[in-house]
């Protein structure tokens, strides 16, 4: 059964913005598609579906704006986005949401007074100094490796993803809690997405609300 026009349209612009805010590709947003639905086209999917892929998403850490503006684009903030989300989902901050991301880059780019104010407005070296501290912030709290793998010497791959999954699975070792076992270099983007967001479900249930975001 098809939506009505109207609101086939609000489930088409949230998830349009639930792409941008998970920082998913065309390729990996497409996979998403076909995990949840079977399908990889928006088009052919019922209202039903819309509704379950919106669900999924929220699950994976989309939080809709209370209001409709536009999101800031470019790859170094969809970068910012996903470390962002891996820090909720390492139980690290309470609010994934990008209003919560845009008052750390206001931190990180010069405090209350003299930070910029809107995730639109952070390039270059701006956009460089949030991402590090994104990553230091995951590191220091929450034992993420950011290391590449390596066989000896010699660099095999860059895998954020799997480096996320190490330090969720330590994290509920260390509460006593148990994760089955798989394979996280054979994972796609968008299992080791979904997987990430079920261990982050596990971390945040185990550690109720979380830690307050600080510098």
């Amino acid at each position: 059964m098809q939506a009505a026009p109207d609101l086939r349209k609000k489930l088409y612009a949230k998830l349009h913005i639930a792409k941008k805010q998970l920082g998913l590709d065309d390729d990996a947003w497409r996979d998403l598609l076909e995990r949840v639905t079977g399908d990889r086209s928006l088009k052919v999917l019922d209202d039903t579906q819309l509704k379950g892929l919106v669900e999924e998403c929220r699950r994976l850490g989309f939080k809709p704006a209370k209001q409709s503006k536009p999101l800031a684009g470019g790859r170094e903030i969809r970068k910012a986005r996903a470390l962002w989300l891996s820090l909720w989902h390492l139980g690290v901050i309470p609010d994934p949401s990008e209003e919560a991301l845009a008052g750390f880059a206001r931190r990180v780019t010069g405090g209350k007074e003299l930070g910029l104010a809107a995730l639109q407005w952070v390039r270059g070296d701006d956009a460089f100094a949030l991402i590090e501290a994104l990553k230091e912030r995951a590191a220091r709290d929450a034992g993420v490796d950011w290391s590449p793998y390596r066989q000896g010497k010699r660099v095999v791959s860059h895998n954020p993803r799997a480096r996320v999954i190490e330090a969720q699975r330590r994290i509920l070792k260390q509460a006593g809690d148990s994760c089955p076992w798989v394979d996280i270099h054979k994972l796609s983007a968008v299992k080791a997405d979904a997987l990430i967001a079920e261990l982050g479900e596990k971390i945040r249930t185990i550690r109720g609300a979380g830690a307050d975001v600080r510098d």
